[in-house]
């Protein structure tokens, strides 16, 4: 083929524009949340999930392709579908490496049984937080299988089925992993469609009381403040004195969102300056004690 001459369109790339894709990326984003939280726990780190490119191909044709090295898991949704994860065990090492907080190995090896372990606990969190990412009316229950060897020698669809083809990124503080995905097409579609209805039925929805509960709220504590000529501005060197309207026999005032909110007195805990909750104000009462 020429340059500039027309190539044949292939319809399998539609499928990362269509709304089974738009639908799976939202779903992995909202999941990584979740996922982010479990990972905090176990390493101090954040972490984030993403999904790669969304593409079509028959299940025999997408396993052609992996080693007969690779690992792979099963994920069973409540009996409507099974989805097959898939990598090397290279990408599993680089998760289990920061569990650990030791370096990744160098070079190809299987993992060991407590690297095993861990890659299952690891899955098993992944499926958790797809549970609690899921954005449809009900919720939904998936169960993951021990990890195995050689994925080719799964037999859960046809060869000729087509499946919904795709990845997802694994973001971490000392490296990236990605597992691949083969999901069947049809019912994939299907399950996504349940969100796609109950997003219709309902009005307009409303966050989550988790959600609503995690929002940062910004608290500021007003030591006090001065009013200075320009001039004297202008002269001010380090180590000189600013008297402050704010008598230190009487508490200070701590904001949220611009509003008077508290009467505190400053502090501090270890290393950390603080203050000490007095007593709440009611802003209705301009100021004055609850």
């Amino acid at each position: 083929m020429t340059k500039g001459e027309p190539r044949p369109f292939d319809f399998r790339e539609i499928a990362a524009l269509d709304d089974t894709a738009i639908l799976l990326r939202d779903w992995v984003a909202k999941s990584s949340s979740f996922f982010s939280e479990f990972w905090d726990e176990m390493t101090g780190f954040s972490a984030q999930l993403s999904m790669g490119i969304v593409s079509t191909e028959s299940y025999g044709k997408a396993l052609e392709a992996v080693s007969k090295e690779s690992l792979y898991t099963v994920a069973d949704f409540e009996g409507q579908m099974s989805m097959l994860l898939y990598a090397d065990a290279s990408e599993y090492q680089v998760i289990v490496s920061e569990v650990l907080g030791i370096d990744r190995p160098e070079g190809d090896r299987d993992l060991s049984p407590v690297e095993q372990s861990l890659a299952e606990m690891f899955i098993t969190e992944l499926g958790d937080a797809l549970c609690e990412g899921w954005m449809g009316a009900q919720k939904i229950n998936i169960e993951t299988s021990p990890i195995a060897k050689d994925p080719r020698k799964t037999r859960l669809y046809r060869s000729k089925d087509l499946m919904t083809q795709t990845m997802i990124e694994v973001t971490l503080k000392e490296g990236k992993a990605k597992l691949n995905l083969l999901m069947p097409k049809q019912p994939t579609c299907d399950l996504l469609d349940t969100l796609v209805d109950s997003r219709s039925a309902v009005e307009s929805a409303k966050p989550s009381e988790r959600l609503i509960a995690s929002l940062p709220i910004d608290v500021t504590a007003v030591v006090g403040t001065a009013k200075i000529p320009m001039l004297d501005l202008t002269s001010l060197q380090p180590g000189q004195l600013i008297k402050l309207d704010q008598r230190i026999d009487q508490p200070i005032i701590a904001y949220v969102d611009d509003r008077p909110f508290y009467k505190c007195w400053p502090g501090r805990s270890g290393n950390t300056q603080s203050i000490e909750i007095s007593c709440c104000l009611d802003e209705r009462a301009n100021g004055e004690v609850q």
